[in-house]
């Protein structure tokens, strides 16, 4: 049927608590982008799938179950000259993602959105020890996009601090699960971090980094078999603009010296799975990760 036939109306907090189950049209009014649009997957039959973080309404803090995963289907990839598939880059004005999502997408649009529910993992890859075993709840198939209005207030990420390990859990149990049903899909900020160098310069000119293509694990939130939480620059980084000298859509440059750990005092980013993995997901490299990448402060054209 048409977008929206026989869709009920819907609150965030019923899409994340499950209320609906999986694989009903459902529609959200008034939420609120929490981040830009950004690429979440390309399948290898070159499948783009876009996605972005919403909000509940008219909240000043984020909260259990505020937060979800909204993904849309949108041009097919394209064949380079060099052979590759490539997802296109709405940035670059002239390429439009052809999702259901406004390629200008921006944190404090309100929008009403039409979607179906989903519990989503790829239970065919994710089936190591450490890899995740929970499903993402997260509003999947979304057909129609309506931005109502611009510049709306974006609530302040809760402290997880305390929870700090169970941003990391993967591992099915009752207690992880309702945990990730709780806080995907929403921001959140930890405090006091640390991690280690790698015994790569990378890209800095002294001391060492402490990402690992672009990702950083830290000393923090460690669940067996597993280091402690990822914090991944999936938001961050995109490798066309980044080679057109889009300074800010390149990984956070990291450094340190040698044998001591970088300190943060405060990283913000989503809760969400990449991949096999839950990890934080900050959306500005020069905000979020409290200890200032050395090649911050950044420009885009």
């Amino acid at each position: 049927g048409y977008c929206g036939h026989n869709a009920q109306d819907a609150t965030i907090y019923q899409v994340s608590g499950g209320t609906f189950g999986s694989g009903v049209s459902v529609r959200l009014t008034g939420v609120v982008a929490m981040s830009h649009k950004f690429l979440v997957t390309k399948s290898s039959a070159g499948n783009c799938l876009w996605g972005a973080f919403l909000s509940a309404p008219t909240i000043t803090t984020t909260a259990a179950y505020s937060g979800i995963l909204a993904t849309s289907y949108g041009t097919p990839a394209q064949l380079n000259d060099a052979g590759d598939t490539y997802c296109p880059v709405p940035e670059l004005g002239n390429d439009p993602a052809g999702d259901a999502f406004p390629d200008d997408l921006a944190p404090g649009d309100v929008l009403t959105v039409v979607g179906e529910t989903d519990y989503f993992l790829l239970t065919s890859y994710c089936d190591e020890a450490g890899q995740s075993q929970i499903p993402q709840r997260q509003l999947s198939q979304v057909c129609s996009v309506q931005r109502t209005s611009t510049g709306a207030t974006v609530p302040t990420p809760a402290d997880l601090t305390a929870n700090i390990d169970g941003l990391a859990q993967w591992e099915n149990t009752t207690a992880n699960r309702l945990f990730h049903d709780q806080w995907g899909g929403v921001k959140v900020r930890i405090t006091n971090v640390t991690a280690d160098p790698l015994g790569d310069a990378g890209d800095c000119t002294s001391g060492e980094t402490v990402a690992e293509y672009g990702d950083v694990t830290l000393n923090q939130g460690v669940v067996a078999p597993n280091d402690g939480l990822v914090v991944s620059d999936k938001l961050i980084y995109q490798g066309m603009l980044r080679s057109l000298g889009w300074e800010c859509r390149s990984s956070p440059l990291l450094c340190t010296p040698a044998a001591t750990p970088l300190s943060f005092p405060v990283i913000e980013g989503f809760s969400s799975m990449d991949f096999c993995t839950w990890v934080l997901m900050p959306q500005d490299k020069c905000t979020d990760y409290g200890s200032t990448p050395v090649d911050c402060p950044c420009t885009d054209p």
